[in-house]
């Protein structure tokens, strides 16, 4: 089950399971001890740009449109590995990290968060910036 950062924990916990103190704080009766429900999460940063293209470019607009034939084309074409619902939409990407610099005038509280999560983990983005053809 699966409902992205947000949503997951909060099912999850609705539905029991998770921290004792948590559960019992919101009345809920506890089904299963998982105390990590809900706990360290990180926002997902994302730039993703819109740009306009030429009609006919080939996208995936008509997918997240929800477009009945596209979407049954894309079934048809999952079975052989191929088509839209055979790619994760992101063609380029880049991490993105302060400088120094940066992350000193964004603060001391900011400076001690980026130190516990980030300063020691050079490949850890801060941001990831998305091109793909949404």
């Amino acid at each position: 089950m699966s409902s992205g950062a947000l949503g997951t924990p909060q099912i999850l916990e609705r539905s029991g399971i998770g921290a004792p103190e948590v559960l019992k704080a919101a009345g809920v009766k506890q089904a299963v001890d998982l105390p990590g429900v809900g706990t360290n999460y990180q926002d997902h940063n994302l730039i993703v740009p819109a740009y306009h293209v030429a009609p006919e470019t080939i996208s995936h607009d008509d997918f997240r449109r929800g477009n009945a034939d596209v979407l049954e084309q894309g079934e048809k074409d999952f079975v052989d590995g191929k088509g839209i619902y055979a790619t994760n939409y992101i063609p380029a990407g880049g991490k993105v990290r302060p400088t120094e610099k940066e992350i000193e005038e964004m603060g001391p509280e900011f400076q001690k968060f980026y130190d516990e999560y980030f300063k020691d983990a050079p490949d850890k983005p801060v941001m990831f910036i998305c091109i793909g053809n949404w």
